[in-house]
């Protein structure tokens, strides 16, 4: 039973979305000056305006 437990959890704090909200905070933590590229950022606001509107799509 401590088994799966373990193993979920490593796999969980070891998944990208929740690896990427870490960062983000320590980030933020040094005040790093972090900033994308003017074409990358508008290209992932892009796809993600994209994803949002499909996944809303459906949902409905």
């Amino acid at each position: 039973m401590e088994s799966g437990f373990l193993d979920a959890l490593a796999a969980n704090l070891l998944s990208p979305a929740l690896l990427f909200f870490a960062m983000g905070v320590a980030a933020t933590l040094v005040k790093s000056d972090l900033k994308f590229p003017e074409p990358l950022y508008v290209t992932l606001t892009i796809y993600l305006l994209l994803a949002i509107s499909s996944v809303r799509t459906l949902i409905e």
